[in-house]
């Protein structure tokens, strides 16, 4: 669970930051996630390294805290919307088609997963800016396209989309 939390935190702080570095620690985090626990459309919570165990278990479902898969879930939909990597998708994907029938039969036991689901469906206005630390690659007229961009939906995002602009004019 640590590990899900961290892996979030990574994402959070690239999208604050932009530093590519947290996006590669999330990445490299979730490849290893992937590689060691997720096995049969499920993400297990031993790893496929552990040998003396009579059986892997899995948590599918939200109780008080949150089960792994949701978690996971909703943050490969996340790390899928910023990498349009098609890997994350498919897992994601194969764990929701995993579950199907226990969403249909108890959707409250999978509070994280719908969560997710609307992140995902929303359709919100979802921009990626690309800066290097040193502002020397910054085209003063991509600043007028994003606006335009920006300007053709109305959307919460994009006030915060804005106050960031306003705030990278300022340094």
């Amino acid at each position: 669970m640590i590990m899900l939390m961290l892996y979030g935190g990574f994402i959070e702080l690239f999208q604050v930051t932009l530093n590519k570095k947290w996006l590669n620690n999330a990445q490299n985090l979730m490849d290893s996630m992937i590689d060691l626990f997720f096995d049969d459309g499920v993400l297990y919570l031993s790893g496929s390294d552990v040998n003396d165990l009579p059986i892997r278990t899995k948590n599918v479902y939200d109780g008080a805290i949150p089960s792994g898969n949701n978690i996971s879930v909703f943050n490969l939909m996340r790390l899928y919307s910023i990498t349009n990597n098609d890997y994350y998708k498919d897992v994601f994907e194969e764990i929701i088609y995993s579950l199907k029938t226990d969403i249909e039969k108890n959707p409250l036991a999978f509070i994280t997963l719908i969560s997710g689901l609307i992140y995902d469906k929303s359709g919100g206005l979802h921009i990626n800016l690309a800066l290097d630390l040193d502002n020397k690659n910054i085209n003063k007229n991509n600043n007028k396209d994003v606006n335009n961009i920006i300007n053709k939906d109305i959307n919460i995002n994009k006030i915060l989309i804005k106050l960031v602009l306003i705030l990278l004019k300022k340094n």
